[in-house]
C-alpha cells in the first residue's frame, strides 16, 4: 500500500493547531481515542461553518454523522503538537463524505484519519433534505480543491458509494 503524501495533506486547511494536554491523556500515557474523534468532528464543523453550514443551522438544518471510521497510525504523547486538516471528498444531494487528517507535528507524521459520512437534515423533522443551493455550490468548490490534495488509497471503499450513472 502506498503511504500518504504528508506534504500534500499539509496543503489542506489546518483548522486546529494545539498540543496534547493532560486531560487528553489516558492511563497508557497517550492521547485517548475519544479525543481523536472529537478533534476530527470539530475540524469538519470549523471547515463547514464558513461555507454556509452556520447559516443553515440558523434555519433548522444541519449535518448528522451516519457513519464513521477511524484509522490510528501513530500515538501522540503529552505535549505533542498536532494539527487537524479536514477534507471534503464527495457529496450527493443529501450526504457528505469527509475525512479529517490529524497530523503529529512534533514528529511530522500522520497520527490518525477520521473518515465520515454525514447526512444533511432538517432539525425539526429529523429527516434528510437536500443541501441548499448556496451551500451545495460552496461544498462542490471545496471538494474540487481538496480532492487535488488527497491521494489516499486507505479510504474505506464501502463508506461512500457513488450513485449509479
Amino acid at each position: 500500500m502506498t503511504p500518504l503524501n504528508l506534504g500534500k495533506l499539509l496543503g489542506l486547511t489546518a483548522v486546529i493547531d494545539t498540543r496534547v494536554s493532560e486531560d487528553l491523556v489516558d492511563a497508557n500515557g497517550h492521547m485517548s481515542l475519544p479525543h481523536y474523534l472529537t478533534a476530527g468532528v470539530r475540524a469538519l464543523w470549523a471547515r463547514a461553518n464558513p461555507l454556509g453550514l452556520s447559516d443553515a443551522r440558523q434555519q433548522d438544518m444541519s449535518l448528522f454523522v451516519s457513519e464513521q471510521h477511524g484509522r490510528y497510525l501513530s500515538e501522540m504523547l503529552l505535549d505533542d503538537r498536532y494539527t487537524a486538516h479536514p477534507a471534503f471528498l464527495n457529496r450527493s444531494r443529501r450526504a457528505l463524505h469527509a475525512a479529517t487528517y490529524i497530523v503529529d507535528r512534533t514528529h511530522e507524521r500522520l497520527a490518525c484519519r477520521i473518515e465520515s459520512v454525514s447526512i444533511f437534515v432538517s432539525t425539526q423533522t429529523r429527516r434528510s433534505i437536500d443541501f441548499p443551493p448556496a451551500l451545495a455550490r460552496e461544498l462542490d468548490a471545496v471538494i474540487r480543491e481538496d480532492r487535488g490534495l488527497i491521494d489516499d488509497p486507505t479510504l474505506c471503499e464501502g463508506l461512500w458509494r457513488a450513485a449509479p450513472a
